[in-house]
């Protein structure tokens, strides 16, 4: 039998007729397969998505399971009726959920009743007509965190204390996350060994992204800028500072760093980085509200938009695979500018009496 805590796990692209009857076997103990090759089989499904979208599943998935306890009668939550699901996924809507999170959450429940080998509620009328209407509602515009770009940075680094180990990594972590555009997973994901140093810059390789779940992996370059915010030269401080810097190749590229200003051994959490972020904008007499990990990332692609890159060059090296998520950050960039609004008048417009 699958583990409970993998159930809720599953990709929600996990959809195909063959996975559905695959998985239901696995559930039902018709493949032959040992208690130990099936957890086997379980953790590869499991690691078919991102920690990320892993942790929010099992959490929606538990919401659901709790709403539905609060009901008298207690309705069943496998298999889950249409009716049900579209009632919660509402009262989600009344609780202040955004659009985005009720999606997720019918996605989690479709996956677990997929895994079941249940018929999927969420693949009704009734449930899709209802998540139509809770968009409609509720509007479907992203809330975008505030993009770092190099003003702020400069301003960032500035409030960076270099003169411990803490100010040293928080340097090297925002200015290699500028440049770079790395998402936070990635950032802490890197191993010493992935850095290659140049005449030019740096070279890091990525080995698995959101959008390379596979692990292909890439490389992403980073040239030298010169001055207090070259990633390039904050990272090699930071490396220098570090017990052991470059001669463990395993070991993490950002690595925690205790009260004490200790460095310890483990890597940076996904939170810490988000942390890190917020103290260090806060720090330089700026509002955190709106800024994020991810603000190093949208700093870098509106910056980008804003000197004229190319759309292509900014996916290429953020590793975005559609254009509209780049044209984006190009519009909000400069929004008065970089519309056809701007290319309909003559060059010189005569003034009128």
């Amino acid at each position: 039998m699958v583990p409970h805590h993998q159930k809720a796990l599953v990709k929600r692209s996990v959809s195909s007729e063959h996975t559905d009857d695959t998985l239901a076997q696995l559930k039902h103990g018709q493949t032959g397969l040992t208690a130990e090759e099936k957890v086997q089989v379980a953790d590869a499904v499991g690691s078919s998505l991102a920690k990320r979208t892993l942790k929010a599943y099992a959490s929606d998935w538990k919401d659901f399971v709790m709403w539905c306890g609060q009901r008298t009668p207690m309705p069943l939550t496998l298999p889950a009726s249409p009716f049900i699901v579209a009632t919660y996924l509402y009262a989600c809507a009344t609780r202040g959920k955004k659009a985005a999170t009720i999606s997720r959450r019918a996605a989690a429940i479709a996956t677990m009743h997929r895994l079941e080998g249940q018929v999927n509620p969420c693949a009704t009328q009734v449930v899709s007509r209802a998540l139509i209407g809770i968009r409609r509602k509720l509007g479907v515009r992203p809330v975008k965190k505030r993009p770092m770009v190099y003003a702020i940075l400069a301003r960032v680094v500035k409030a960076c204390v270099l003169n411990t180990k803490r100010g040293l990594r928080d340097r090297a972590l925002v200015t290699v996350g500028y440049a770079t555009a790395l998402r936070r997973e990635n950032l802490v994901d890197l191993k010493v060994s992935d850095v290659t140093f140049t005449e030019e810059g740096l070279s890091a390789f990525v080995a698995k992204g959101k959008t390379d779940q596979e692990g292909t992996g890439r490389f992403v370059g980073v040239v030298k800028s010169g001055g207090a915010v070259c990633a390039v030269e904050s990272l090699k401080a930071w490396l220098a500072a570090c017990p052991m810097g470059s001669n463990v190749p395993d070991a993490p590229l950002f690595r925690r760093v205790g009260r004490d200003d200790e460095v310890h051994a483990k890597a940076m959490s996904t939170d810490g980085v988000a942390d890190a972020v917020k103290r260090l904008v806060k720090k330089a007499g700026l509002d955190p509200t709106g800024y994020s990990a991810h603000s190093m990332r949208a700093g870098h692609a509106t910056q980008a938009a804003r000197n004229k890159a190319m759309p292509q060059e900014i996916m290429e090296l953020g590793g975005w695979k559609r254009l509209d998520t780049v044209m984006g950050y190009i519009r909000e960039a400069d929004p008065v500018r970089n519309t056809s609004a701007s290319k309909i008048w003559p060059e010189k417009v005569e003034k009128q009496p």
